[in-house]
């Protein structure tokens, strides 16, 4: 409790919501940084289907993330879809990295015309 009133908190649940804000707040500064550097990988390609499958890689993170931001926020219902890479839920992890090894590939591959 000593803590709480060190940092101007007036209960222990206070402290505790400040401190999955800014968990929540690095979360989401971690998935805007993946969201453009998918962008990036997705433009500097020469293959027209490899850039469209990026652009779906990068939308369906992109409206995960809206979704869960909209949740959090209060402005969607609350619905089942997971943050991705931070939430828990194997198969939506295993989903995400799938989607993430695709867009490895086709930064490595970006040099390669259809």
């Amino acid at each position: 409790m000593a803590d709480c009133v060190a940092l101007s908190c007036k209960t222990a649940t206070q402290f505790e919501r400040a401190a999955k804000l800014d968990i929540y707040h690095f979360a989401c500064h971690y998935l805007y940084k993946m969201l453009a550097v998918i962008l990036f990988c997705v433009y500097s390609t020469q293959n027209s289907f490899a850039e469209l499958l990026g652009i779906g890689v990068f939308f369906v993170f992109f409206t995960q993330f809206i979704i869960n931001v909209g949740m959090n926020l209060g402005l969607l219902p609350v619905t089942g879809v997971t943050l991705p890479i931070f939430s828990h839920g194997g198969s939506s992890l295993l989903g995400s990295f799938l989607l993430l090894g695709i867009v490895g590939n086709v930064w490595m591959n970006r040099r390669v015309k259809a």
